[in-house]
């Protein structure tokens, strides 16, 4: 008796496994996911375009002007009236501000590394200054915009850009460095895009 319960013990215990093995397989296989294939509009089908991220939810319909939360990455995203991750910086329809990859800048929660910059304060960004003393002034980048490693005569020399945003994107300052010493600092302000 003993080793028949221990044997149907066993098989529900493998059943189980079984079960949620095949259950996870399929969760996976139907959860949303990102393509380059846009949702297809009244008179056009869809289209594709390398350049452009959409996201499919798990029901198989587009994310539009909504926030997806990316696993891989842990980054919240946001999709604009068209569906598509934009290319630019802006506001989304609840008030929050996404870089020109589409990712949050998190600026209310407490105790976050981010910030809106002012004018002001990306002023005091001077050449020779260190990559801690920016983020001291201006808080944690925004954006990584670009990154190149080359050689300058026999010294091989790491190039950063990185992008900060005034409030509701209508602004920005890119900081360049070289070795983590800023070598360029570019204020782009007052910009009106109001598209």
């Amino acid at each position: 008796m003993k080793k028949q319960r221990k044997m149907f013990l066993t098989a529900l215990v493998s059943a189980a496994v079984l079960s949620v093995t095949v259950l996870a397989g399929a969760l996976t296989a139907w959860a949303g996911e990102w393509t380059h294939t846009s949702p297809p509009s009244e008179f056009f089908g869809s289209s594709y375009d390398e350049s452009l991220w959409y996201y499919i939810k798990d029901d198989g319909t587009y994310a539009i002007s909504q926030w997806v939360y990316d696993e891989d990455d842990k980054e919240w995203y946001w999709l604009d009236e068209t569906g598509s991750i934009p290319l630019v910086a802006g506001v989304a329809d609840d008030g929050d501000t996404y870089n020109a990859f589409g990712q949050w800048i998190d600026v209310t929660t407490e105790g976050t590394p981010y910030k809106f910059i002012t004018k002001e304060d990306f002023e005091k960004i001077k050449e020779g200054m260190t990559y801690e003393e920016v983020v001291g002034i201006l808080g944690a980048y925004h954006e990584y915009s670009s990154s190149e490693e080359t050689m300058i005569g026999n010294e091989k020399v790491l190039v950063e850009s990185l992008t900060w945003y005034t409030e509701k994107a209508k602004g920005y300052g890119i900081v360049t460095f070289k070795n983590d010493i800023v070598a360029l600092a570019l204020p782009m302000f007052d910009m009106n895009w109001d598209f």
